[in-house]
């Protein structure tokens, strides 16, 4: 698939989203929007559904075990590298819930141990949503290779039934607040990707067609649909799927407020969105370290001073980030990625 630099933007304001609503539970803004967070990464589900269907269609021309290898290769290569270097590193360090629950991390487990356990796990709790992805890298492969061209629409129909069907089933049965980490909880909005990922000429011709008002008019009435149905488990997938379809196309179309999308730093934020949205939550832990405001200094010895101003810590945490996340990319994610197999 030809590279789309305006995914990246969308990546970077849907990580952005979930480093907020983690970061300053308690501003305003976060007050305002309760599920900030979840927007964000239902936003990483749809692009992820459409970029990995479309490739999963690429692959149908190799062999069924050719296209296997060939996705799962890759797969592996962008994942796995910076995923377990981070896992690795905690073994050497006393951090609350790691022990007792490392085995679920590296397995790809930690939303069913949420879901189990029924209360979140420290600063690896964002880890249920990557559990997620890889369970759906394990389905939806197998789904698409297997199936004929003309019948995939059909997968997309079927699976998005399931999910919808199962969802309904849990809401009745199952009293936690944790259903949403369960997969099929989440699969629905992948199929809303996977949809795009077949029609989005269509898609795209439909938007075209309307002005530039009658498209803000029909977002903002989606996002009005979303802010009062945020926290309804059956209904707010539909509509968080609805606004991410809607994004992605329109981000792409000819208007002069897409320009944003261009923004070469928003760009290359979201290239390494990835590891922005690993690393986020540990993020604040090691800031402490270095500040001495930890009460138990877990890494190293303090070496900012400790002021007591919030923005100063704040913008510590985001140089952290970033520059942790730039390391990741250009020494770790990126030369490993020269390896994946592309000429499909």
């Amino acid at each position: 698939m030809k590279y789309q630099q305006r995914l990246d933007t969308l990546r970077f304001f849907s990580v952005l989203l979930v480093i907020i609503s983690h970061w300053l539970p308690n501003s305003e803004m976060v007050r305002a929007i309760p599920f900030m967070g979840n927007i964000g990464v239902s936003f990483f589900f749809v692009i992820s559904g459409y970029l990995i269907t479309s490739n999963l269609i690429r692959l149908k021309t190799h062999s069924l075990v050719d296209g296997f290898k060939i996705f799962y290769w890759n797969r592996l290569l962008r994942i796995f590298p910076i995923y377990y270097l981070f896992l690795i590193f905690f073994l050497f360090y006393d951090i609350e819930f790691w022990h007792l629950n490392a085995v679920y991390y590296f397995s790809y487990l930690t939303n069913f141990r949420i879901y189990n356990v029924n209360h979140w796990l420290g600063l690896f709790s964002h880890l249920w949503s990557l559990a997620i992805e890889e369970q759906f890298y394990l389905l939806w492969p197998l789904v698409i290779l297997l199936t004929s061209k003309n019948r995939i629409k059909h997968s997309i129909i079927i699976t998005f039934l399931i999910s919808s069907v199962l969802k309904l089933l849990t809401y009745f049965s199952v009293k936690s607040m944790f259903i949403d980490l369960l997969p099929y909880s989440q699969f629905d909005l992948f199929m809303f990707g996977a949809f795009l990922s077949l029609y989005k000429d269509k898609i795209t011709h439909v938007i075209e067609s309307l002005s530039l008002i009658k498209n803000l008019l029909i977002f903002v009435m989606l996002c009005l649909l979303g802010y009062f149905t945020g926290t309804f488990y059956l209904i707010k997938n539909i509509i968080l799927g609805l606004i991410s379809v809607y994004l992605i196309v329109s981000i792409n179309l000819n208007y002069a407020i897409n320009k944003v999308a261009d923004i070469k730093p928003f760009i290359f934020l979201g290239k390494i969105s990835y590891g922005l949205y690993l690393l986020h939550g540990f993020i604040p832990l090691l800031e402490r370290n270095i500040t001495g405001s930890e009460v138990k200094n877990i890494f190293i010895d303090s070496y900012l001073p400790n002021l007591q101003s919030p923005i100063y810590h704040l913008i510590l945490n985001i140089i952290l980030l970033i520059t942790i996340s730039i390391l990741s990319w250009y020494l770790i994610e990126k030369p490993i990625l020269k390896f994946k197999k592309s000429n499909y």
